[in-house]
Formats: structure tokens, sequence, C-alpha cells
């Protein structure tokens, strides 16, 4: 008898938290076709696909903490977003940084 399977999200194959690469695995199919219906979704307007995409992030366990209470891993799972969304405004903060700068120099440019 085999065990059942079990939802994770990945750990070797994410590009954020892991949820694309962790449902690819458990439906045994390719991960760029749910990365794909994410994306879709989300362009497409179809804002539930973002709401799912979170939810699964805060309560699907990574691999390594499956064996964890559920309220530590959803203590956790809250923490990984906080610091990743901190991580997305710094780096947008830092491009409109540039963007700024380069707009300045053009005016001095432009001004001469």
């Amino acid at each position: 008898m085999s065990t059942p399977k079990k939802l994770f999200r990945s750990e070797k194959d994410r590009v954020l938290a892991g949820v694309c690469a962790g449902l690819a695995e458990y439906l045994n199919i390719d991960v760029s076709v749910i990365r794909v219906i994410f994306l879709l979704g989300f362009v497409f307007g179809f804002t539930s696909s973002f709401w799912v995409y979170l939810i699964l992030w805060v309560v699907v366990p990574t691999e390594s903490n499956a064996k964890q209470e559920t309220r530590d891993i959803l203590k956790e799972n809250v923490e990984e977003i906080k610091s990743k969304a901190k991580e997305v405004v710094k780096e947008v903060k830092e491009v409109i940084k540039g963007k700024e700068k380069s707009a300045d120099k053009k005016e001095e440019s432009s001004t001469k």
C-alpha cells in the first residue's frame, strides 16, 4: 500500500513561493502549465487566482516544515510573505530612484 500524496510548496523549483511547483508535483503535471494558468488568470483580471495563490502560500507548508504544527506553519508562511513584500518594495524604490536620477540628469543636460 502506498502512502497518500501530500501537497507541499516546493523548495527546489520555486519562483516566488513554490506554490505552482508544489501543485504541479502533486498533480503530476508540468510546472509550466500551472504557472501559465495562474499568470493568465492574473493578467485577464481574475483576481481570484491571486487570492488562491496567496491563500495557498499561507496554508500549504514547505517540504521541510511539514511536520510542524499548523499554527507554526502559518506563522512562518506569513513571515515569509512579509519578508518577500519588503524585498519587492525595496527593489521598486531602487528602480524609482534610478529613474528619478536619470530624469534629473536629462533635465540638467537639456537646460545647459
